[in-house]
């Protein structure tokens, strides 16, 4: 099974799309239940991830919908990270053994 990835079809100056690794997502967004540290750190936490996002996602994908990209903004960082998201989106992948995903990324060369 693969996910269906909603692309946007135009992009504006400064935005690129990106294959990275569900991995290597979650290690550049903090973790949302402890500050300081990325969310790959706190994957195996379940309390730190929404689990009815996480079922709503699972189910989108196995009905055959679309999933927005994820998106990294490093013109708007947030207490040392880029404003972003998708964690949920890369944690689903990363849980189907996704190699790459395509993730929007906004002011980083």
């Amino acid at each position: 099974m693969s996910i269906k990835w909603d692309i946007p079809e135009k992009l504006l100056k400064g935005e690129k799309i990106l294959n990275m690794s569900p991995t290597e997502f979650l290690s550049t967004v903090p973790s949302p239940c402890r500050e300081g540290v990325t969310a790959l750190s706190d994957i195996k936490r379940k309390s730190c991830f929404s689990q009815s996002s996480i079922k709503y996602l699972s189910n989108k994908v196995k009905e055959g919908g679309s999933l927005d990209i994820p998106f990294l903004d490093y013109e708007r960082p947030f207490r040392g990270f880029p404003s972003h998201e998708g964690r949920h989106t890369a944690l689903v992948a990363l849980r189907m053994n996704m190699e790459k995903i395509p993730v929007l990324v906004i002011g980083k060369d």
